[in-house]
Order: C-alpha cells, then structure tokens, then sequence
C-alpha cells in the first residue's frame, strides 16, 4: 500500500487499484474505485460518483421523512394526517433541493401561488419553518429561510 501525495486525502493506491478509506467506528473501510491503469480522469469520475452517494440523504425528500419520524410522530393523530398531505406537496415541490440549499426566494417562490388563501399559506410557512429549525437538519447551516 502507498500515499501518493498527489491525491486528495483518503485515497490510497494497493494492488494496483485506488481505493477511498473512510472510517467507519474504529474499523477503516477501503472501497475500491478504479485501477490505476484507468488514469486520473476515471479516478476522480469514480470519486465523485462515491461522494455524491454519501450526501444524497440530505436531500429535501428525505429531510421531510426524518422529520416525520423524529417530530411529527409526537404530534395528535389529526394534526399528523394534515401535515402528511402538505409534507407531500412539500417533498415534491423542494424534491432537487439539498436542505442547505433552500433559501427565502425559494420558500417565497412556492408559497406565492398560495397568498391569495392566508391560513394554507400560514400552515405551508409554519411546516417549512419548522423543518428548517429540527434537530434533523444537523448537517445545514443553522439559519431558517423562511421569515417571509
């Protein structure tokens, strides 16, 4: 096994393949991701492919489940049966967004259609506000997006 420090940390090269090694508890995990024969482009093309599947859980759909289970199971029957529907319509409306990615724009965006109907769109902001503020959006930035 060797380090060649030209590339990024945690990459490794052993048997003639790169590998990423990531810690997983006190165990090193070493996933294979090309031969070196490939070259660099392959290399970083299997990088980034490896990398992007460890950041897809923060995506707006799955913020909203982990909310659900972590938040909304605490709330009455009634009230989960009406956040249900509009989580729905959330999920879908924010479903290409990472949860560090909503800002004001955008929450104004989706509620502008809704500003003719005041209570819904009180209930959409108040849901979204929470969501942005939950213990479950750990990995985003602390600010909430939707003081509009």
């Amino acid at each position: 096994m060797t380090r060649d420090k030209a590339l990024p940390e945690r990459l490794h090269v052993k048997g003639g393949r790169y590998y990423l090694v990531t810690a997983a508890g006190k165990k090193r995990v070493w996933r294979k991701l090309t031969r070196v024969a490939e070259g660099l482009p392959a290399l970083y093309t299997a990088l980034a492919t490896a990398l992007a599947g460890n950041t897809a859980d923060d995506r707006m759909p799955a913020l909203i489940s982990l909310w659900q289970r972590e938040v909304g199971s605490r709330h009455r029957p009634n009230t989960q049966a009406n956040n249900d529907s509009r989580l729905r319509v959330l999920a879908d409306a924010f479903s290409e967004f990472r949860a560090g990615q909503v800002e004001a724009p955008d929450v104004a965006e989706f509620l502008l259609p809704l500003r003719d109907k005041a209570r819904t769109h009180n209930q959409y902001r108040a849901l979204m506000r929470e969501l942005m503020r939950s213990p479950s959006r750990k990995a985003c930035d602390a600010t909430t997006p939707c003081r509009t």
